[in-house]
């Protein structure tokens, strides 16, 4: 018999912390250099934008948005201040004026991957997961091998506990990038979810693979639980 309870408390410590947003480009300017080209040039809206990218490297983002926000009255189309601002926004928990900033970015580029996948991530940081699915699906639309896309998608079907589905995008995943140790976890778990054990198992192998020196409690009760799931497909 399996220990179910300890199943549990792995499927609840699993989140989408495990994906990873498309950071930008940061420039390597500083903070005082960027600030001293706005003062040099007040009207030039990539100065500007300069300065909210320093400010963003700085992990200063309210003043980052600031700044984004000032290269976009000065230049009402700059797509690249409307997407970092909303990156800017993202890292500063504010997820709904992430979500506005990449759609104007979208609308500014109708083909840009990288503000849909993180449109995707912010919409699920806001329980909106059917749109996440839009979002992550045309992000893969226009890059099929968009891994990160497939995976996050992967877990936006495992909300709806849709777990045939989510299986496939998190495969379509591990095609692209099979060193992801979290997502071959992720899709464990859909699996013993699922009780096809033997597919369980060989994903919890490969996690524990990509993880050799992992020590975590997480990575200890998946080697608790391998034999369990061996023991139940006998």
């Amino acid at each position: 018999m399996m220990h179910m309870r300890t199943f549990n408390r792995l499927v609840a410590g699993l989140t989408v912390a495990s994906f990873m947003l498309v950071t930008p480009v940061v420039l390597a300017q500083s903070v005082a250099e960027a600030k001293a080209s706005v003062e040099e040039k007040p009207d030039d809206s990539s100065c500007h934008y300069d300065l909210g990218m320093a400010y963003y490297k700085n992990s200063q983002y309210a003043e980052a948005i600031t700044s984004f926000q000032a290269a976009i009255k000065l230049k009402a189309n700059y797509k690249e201040a409307y997407y970092d601002m909303g990156m800017a926004y993202y890292k500063n928990s504010q997820y709904a004026e992430a979500i506005t900033s990449f759609q104007a970015a979208i609308k500014l580029k109708a083909n840009y991957k990288e503000a849909y996948y993180d449109m995707g991530m912010a919409q699920q940081k806001t329980g909106k997961n059917s749109a996440a699915i839009k979002s992550f699906q045309k992000t893969i639309e226009l890059d099929k091998k968009h891994a990160e896309a497939h995976a996050a998608l992967g877990s936006a079907y495992r909300s709806y506990s849709q777990y045939s589905v989510a299986s496939r995008s998190y495969q379509a995943a591990l095609k692209l990038k099979p060193e992801q140790a979290a997502w071959h976890l992720s899709l464990g778990i859909i699996y013993q979810t699922m009780e096809d054990y033997e597919n369980a198992i060989a994903a919890y192998e490969a996690y524990l693979k990509y993880t050799p020196d992992e020590i975590s409690k997480r990575a200890n009760q998946i080697r608790t639980l391998i034999p369990q799931l061996k023991n139940a497909t006998r």
